[in-house]
């Protein structure tokens, strides 16, 4: 069964020629010869909004190589750098790129599907009538995600319930002001009232 994935990495790439063709994707150079060309285009893929996905299957046989890793160093154009120099570099390259991207154009984009994933496994939490579990879950996502919204607004809502007034007005205010359209956060701080 097809599982949507944020990027694909290391393995057989099916991709339609068109969106290369048409400038929707591209192989980033700068990444040469290795490290964040994969998830670079899973970042383009999504700005696309495209899909990305894994299909598992016996179809296609792998060899598998030695790691990039195992190298001293990586000859490449009219280089020579370590692997541990080019996985610096381009965290470099890739980091200043989408966070510019993100903060200028979507604040969604790096979203990673694993809050949508966490989220579900939070919601079973609560079902279970593990509120803790929950909580940290939903701390993690602020931690991680600070400007996205669910996490207060979850968060409050989980306060709410404890009845933790103070705490609850706090984190419902800041999902709130990430999101002046969120009717969860509006209605329980009306509750509150």
């Amino acid at each position: 069964m097809p599982l949507e994935v944020d990027a694909v990495s290391g393995f057989l790439f099916g991709v339609k020629t068109e969106y290369f063709q048409d400038g929707t994707l591209i192989f980033e150079d700068a990444y040469t010869p290795a490290y964040f060309e994969e998830w670079d285009l899973g970042l383009r893929i999504k700005k696309a909004n495209l899909k990305s996905y894994i299909v598992p299957t016996t179809a296609y046989e792998h060899e598998w190589s030695g790691s990039i890793r195992s190298m001293k160093k990586i000859k490449f154009y009219d280089k020579e750098e370590t692997p541990q120099e080019i996985l610096e570099r381009n965290k470099k390259i890739f980091h200043d790129k989408w966070r510019n991207i993100a903060e200028n154009e979507n604040k969604n984009l790096l979203v990673s599907l694993w809050v949508y994933y966490i989220l579900q496994q939070s919601k079973i939490a609560i079902e279970n009538n593990n509120f803790d579990e929950a909580g940290k879950i939903f701390k993690m996502i602020i931690e991680l995600y600070p400007e996205l919204h669910v996490g207060y607004q979850n968060l409050g809502v989980l306060y709410f319930i404890a009845n933790m007034r103070n705490e609850a007005k706090k984190y419902l205010e800041k999902a709130l002001s990430l999101d002046p359209q969120n009717e969860i956060a509006k209605k329980y701080l009306s509750k509150l009232k």
